[in-house]
């Protein structure tokens, strides 16, 4: 998913066809009480980790050049500066707001992905206390996705809710923990539908290859 906001991608190339991921199929389908024998089967030949630019580099940025490297002040002026602009939230669901930090996996079937993911989410909300996890169907741009709100309990502070989101469209099953984000991951699937022409292409893997770095030169 090769876009100008990405600062950073990380590329890794999938065998679907390995022993670990026919490892993964059986354990796959013993969580979800599939009959299907290849739960896995939606997945395509890659995943990437990827960054985009977004206030929390900028500002993390100018804080590490004022801090001196201080691991702790910048951690410190950081939180400070995220609950300037989410007033609302505690520091860590500020911190995941701005956090422009997403995952892609390749995707070869939308059918078998929708049957693994119902799967999959009766599993998890079986085996779950409703207390600590909610699942919510939410919408952009008419554009469906949802998202899973994980209870998080820490000794020093008041527990806070980890928002995973995640988002569907025809080759790419998306990840991150950002809603705006999560947002902007969907204008640029509907973007690309509209567009004739495409996404913007990006350099394939390198022959033999089965990881790549792709970075935006101002990002260094």
């Amino acid at each position: 998913d090769p876009h100008t906001e990405s600062i950073l991608q990380f590329l890794l190339a999938l065998d679907t066809k390995s022993q670990s991921m026919a490892f993964l199929d059986l354990v796959f389908q013993g969580l979800t009480e599939s009959k299907i024998t290849k739960p896995l089967d939606w997945l395509g030949n890659g995943i990437s980790f990827y960054a985009d630019d977004s206030v929390f580099w900028e500002t993390l940025l100018e804080i590490m050049e004022t801090a001196d490297l201080d691991t702790e002040k910048t951690g410190e002026l950081l939180e400070e500066k995220l609950k300037e602009l989410h007033p609302q939230k505690n520091s860590r669901e500020a911190l995941m707001e701005e956090l422009a930090l997403a995952i892609n996996v390749k995707v070869k079937d939308g059918r078998k992905l929708k049957t693994f993911v119902a799967g999959l989410k009766k599993y998890i909300l079986k085996e779950t206390p409703p207390d600590e996890i909610r699942w919510l169907i939410k919408e952009h741009k008419g554009e469906k996705y949802e998202c899973v709100f994980v209870e998080i309990e820490e000794e020093a502070e008041e527990n806070w809710k980890l928002p995973i989101y995640y988002y569907a469209s025809p080759d790419l099953l998306t990840f991150t923990v950002s809603r705006k984000m999560m947002h902007s991951v969907i204008e640029r699937s509907l973007a690309n539908r509209g567009n004739k022409i495409g996404p913007i292409k990006g350099r394939q893997f390198p022959k033999d290859s089965s990881i790549a770095f792709r970075f935006r030169q101002n990002a260094l």
